[in-house]
């Protein structure tokens, strides 16, 4: 939509080309997601795309219209798609070109009022969003972690209590609880796959003769 608008109400060529190829480019970038491939790789180009789009604004619109209000979106995402680390230093590097492309222009830009005043706004405003993209984000992988080891405490003591609930405490062997669960499945199964299911019922002589002269403990 802006590529066109850029070349048949503003006339602004390079602009609507550079529009068009990144959407053409970008809708590409999904269709092979969509096909299935690698989702990270075709993230990283759709990034690279963004990125160049919204350098290629400042530099060519000069902040007219507002459009400098875009950048805002590259902490956003780059923090929420990268994580914390990654992210906060592509919105460095991304605002390190940005400030100095837009300190280019004080006193030059929209007729002069681009001035100091403007540019420390500019400046200030996406500092403040992007710590607080990531400070936010910084709680939330906190969070996310606290979490996951709450998880992996409860599954630890879930296997264990499963553990003690199939076998004896004694000897350490299956009990009849898991007989119960497991004869039926393996009997449906042997059955589809047309094996032989066997099982043997032993019985220990003399168990309570022996018991009762070494104890329970031997």
């Amino acid at each position: 939509t802006f590529g066109l608008y850029y070349i048949l109400v503003q006339s602004i060529y390079y602009m609507g080309i550079i529009e068009l190829i990144a959407s053409s480019l970008l809708m590409y970038a999904l269709y092979k997601v969509k096909r299935g491939f690698r989702i990270k790789t075709m993230i990283n180009i759709i990034s690279i795309i963004v990125i160049g789009v919204l350098i290629a604004l400042i530099v060519f619109k000069k902040g007219e219209h507002f459009t400098l209000i875009w950048t805002i979106f590259v902490p956003i995402a780059a923090i929420f798609i990268y994580g914390t680390k990654i992210g906060l230093r592509i919105s460095i590097l991304f605002y390190v070109v940005a400030f100095y492309l837009t300190f280019q222009g004080l006193d030059i830009w929209q007729n002069g009022a681009w001035n100091v005043a403007s540019y420390i706004r500019f400046v200030a405003a996406n500092m403040i969003l992007t710590l607080t993209i990531y400070l936010l984000k910084l709680s939330l992988e906190s969070a996310f972690d606290s979490i996951d080891k709450t998880r992996e405490k409860e599954k630890a003591h879930l296997e264990l209590i499963t553990k003690h609930a199939i076998t004896d405490p004694l000897t350490k062997l299956y009990n009849r609880r898991y007989l119960d669960e497991t004869f039926h499945k393996n009997f449906q199964l042997a059955k589809h796959s047309h094996n032989l299911y066997i099982f043997f019922i032993i019985d220990l002589d003399f168990f309570k003769v022996f018991n009762d002269t070494h104890g329970h403990k031997a």
